[in-house]
């Protein structure tokens, strides 16, 4: 905090929701979320309209690697989160191996979901359908992608004791990212892996 004359003092530094930064993500992620809310409309726009959606035989990417990949994002978004919680508690070395470890599910995810249209030959120029389920994969990848390059980030940022307890802004937007991405990659595998069992 910093006095600033006739009795006021002002922080100096903030994070979480007290911060600029936390809020700018926040409303940012809201309009990506609209965006992303939209490529669904479009999915089950084209259901509405299609007899043949999805065509048979097709049966979409499967169950299996939308499977993975749920377990995998979903593990990097707790320690993404049990990340931020170590950091303030000033558990160094935990907070490292845990953003480690999420980066590395993080890439594992991100790969199984754009495995199961790919392994499954869907073909995003033969059909609608083929083409939107690959929207939506590479919609969720970009933005897993995105989070994996903000986990190192932080890594870096706490190697060079520029994150710690006391200044953890950065950790601080970035597990509030994630709860946007693991919004994302949830509802992704459910519409891609589960949808054309009961269409």
């Amino acid at each position: 905090e910093k006095d600033i004359g006739l009795g006021v003092t002002l922080p100096l530094y903030v994070s979480g929701s007290k911060s600029v930064g936390w809020w700018a993500m926040l409303i940012t992620m809201i309009g990506d979320m609209t965006a992303f809310a939209s490529l669904i409309f479009g999915y089950f726009f084209y259901w509405t309209i299609h007899e043949n959606f999805p065509p048979e035989p097709s049966q979409g990417p499967g169950l299996l690697w939308p499977a993975v990949a749920a377990a995998a994002l979903t593990g990097a978004w707790l320690l993404t989160w049990f990340a931020r919680a170590w950091n303030r508690r000033g558990r160094r070395a935990r907070f490292h191996g845990a953003l480690a470890a999420a980066s590395l599910l993080g890439v594992s995810g991100a790969c199984a979901l754009l495995a199961g249209p790919w392994l499954a030959g869907l073909d995003p120029a033969e059909h609608v359908y083929p083409a939107t389920v690959w929207v939506l994969a590479l919609w969720a990848a970009a933005h897993v992608a995105a989070g994996v390059l903000m986990q190192l980030y932080c890594i870096a940022r706490g190697l060079a004791r520029r994150l710690t307890a006391e200044h953890d802004i950065d950790i601080c937007n970035v597990a509030l990212y994630w709860h946007f991405v693991e919004i994302t990659a949830i509802v992704t595998v459910a519409v891609l892996a589960l949808f054309p069992l009961v269409a």
